[in-house]
């Protein structure tokens, strides 16, 4: 029985040719904007690295805004910015949030590869009955990328991403390189690192065919490889490579419902992926390139 087709959103990235020229791509998710423990000077410091890099881009994880309003069972008193509570606001809490996304991301929206939504936007739209990340969030950024990237930009909960490299100032026959993500906004917590690296490689074990895992949700950075394999069927060969994992970290200080479950403090920010397409390596006599290179993708937090 036929299991069903997706199709992955693909990103065409035109970058110089040699072994030491990378594209840096972060995954900035659970900025939990209108909360008055958003860390707006951190998140303004990687805004500012992705916009002064030509070769940087982002990818947006989920949980953009904090969106709890007095509908949602998690509501306390005193837990948004002072903006929040002017008669405006109020009366529209969810618009007033859109606003402040925007505005957060605007400065950045050409460097956006896509976006997904995180629990925050889908408990909003559960129990407020409105598609805030379908219908404000996801068009207004999506607006404001660049053309080619708009096809498939609003992406899902869970979704595949293809990173394409091509050359500059070649024709694309010439060579391409292509790194495979699957992209997850998160599920479950726990205190220690343990449980979270456990999910982890899992989710590395479960999609092996990627180059990199991406998740976010945790509130905590933790990066590190598993190891999987490619066979080349014609000639048998079993190449091994690295399948990177990465768990982004947020820009929410802890207080509130974190203290009370006694979270870990997290230094606000975000791992990172540099990708080197170019990269080559012969080895017994097989010569490994593009992102089946061990060293292809380099993660940093």
């Amino acid at each position: 029985m036929h299991m069903g087709i997706r199709e992955a959103a693909v990103r065409t990235i035109v970058l110089p040719y040699g072994v030491d020229h990378y594209a840096t791509i972060y995954f900035l998710g659970d900025w939990h904007v209108g909360s008055k423990r958003f860390a707006a000077q951190r998140f303004a410091t990687y805004r500012r690295r992705i916009q002064q890099d030509p070769n940087a881009y982002w990818v947006g994880m989920g949980d953009y805004a904090d969106l709890i309003t007095t509908t949602d069972p998690r509501a306390m008193l005193d837990m948004y910015e002072p903006g929040m509570y002017t008669p405006e606001a109020l009366a529209d809490p969810g618009a007033y949030q859109a606003d402040r996304v925007i505005e957060e991301a605007e400065p950045m929206a050409d460097k956006c590869l896509g976006l997904l939504p995180g629990n925050h936007e889908t408990k909003y739209k559960k129990h407020n009955l409105r598609r805030w990340f379908a219908n404000e969030i996801g068009p207004a950024l999506r607006d404001l990328a660049p053309e080619a990237y708009r096809e498939r930009f609003i992406l899902d909960y869970e979704d595949w991403l293809i990173l394409r490299f091509i050359r500059e100032g070649q024709d694309p026959k010439a060579g391409t390189a292509s790194c495979v993500c699957w992209l997850y906004h998160g599920s479950g917590g726990g205190q220690l690192k343990g449980a979270k690296a456990l999910r982890q490689q899992r989710r590395a074990w479960r999609h092996s065919v990627a180059h990199l895992i991406v998740t976010a949700h945790a509130h905590e950075s933790l990066a590190f490889p598993e190891v999987g394999y490619e066979v080349d069927r014609r000639t048998g060969r079993v190449v091994s490579r690295k399948v990177q994992t990465l768990l982004a970290g947020s820009f929410k200080l802890r207080g509130g419902w974190e203290v009370e479950k006694e979270l870990n403090e997290q230094v606000p920010g975000t791992g990172y992926a540099r990708l080197y397409p170019w990269r080559t390596l012969t080895q017994d006599g097989v010569r490994v390139s593009g992102f089946s290179h061990p060293d292809s993708v380099v993660l940093e937090q």
